[in-house]
């Protein structure tokens, strides 16, 4: 009779643990399942959307936007530290991707573009057409294609983004670029 209350007894215990068990691992899974549905406080930084030469050309006409045309190469490290930085700056992917259509060109390739009607690489657009010889170097293109403005060299994010404001808010229109600056810092309001 003992010998049947310790057996008993050890299926018993054996039974609480494995109800414990299984009550406690499912508590857990349904923890780990909340947690992993939850969405972070903060998202992920949005990046600016880059388009190829006649991509962005194309979007920038049917759009009515402006182009901004990142001229690099593949071993600038300039170049490299705008990716990293400014070009990750939320303040400059938002105004960037509202206002403008961005381009990438390889300043050193020989990827066939189309540019007016006229096949060139993009080394040679970027040469021939732009006159770039450093880099990285960027220009600002209305939507019919007129250069307005030439930036070379790394911007921190916000002097990139004062110019970008500038010229996607079509400031550059009615007012020069220091007195833009001065109504910026002054709450808007300057004299023309």
């Amino acid at each position: 009779m003992v010998m049947l209350m310790k057996r008993n007894a050890s299926f018993w215990v054996l039974v609480v643990f494995v109800v414990a068990g299984v009550f406690f691992s499912g508590r857990d899974l349904t923890l780990a399942q909340k947690a992993a549905t939850q969405t972070p406080a903060t998202p992920p930084p949005a990046e600016i959307e880059w388009f190829s030469y006649e991509a962005g050309v194309a979007k920038a006409q049917k759009e009515g936007k402006h182009l901004l045309i990142d001229f690099y190469t593949t071993w600038c490290g300039w170049c490299k530290r705008m990716d990293a930085t400014t070009f990750r700056d939320p303040a400059v992917v938002g105004a960037v991707n509202k206002s403008m259509v961005a381009i990438k060109v390889n300043a050193e390739s020989g990827r066939e573009i189309l540019h007016n009607g006229q096949k060139l690489s993009e080394r040679e657009l970027s040469g021939r057409i732009f006159g770039v010889s450093g880099y990285p170097t960027y220009w600002f293109v209305d939507q019919k294609g007129e250069k307005l403005f030439m930036l070379p060299g790394y911007r921190a994010a916000p002097d990139f983004l004062n110019l970008v404001e500038y010229i996607g808010g079509l400031h550059y229109k009615t007012v020069s670029f220091p007195k833009f600056l001065e109504a910026k810092k002054s709450g808007g309001k300057s004299s023309k």
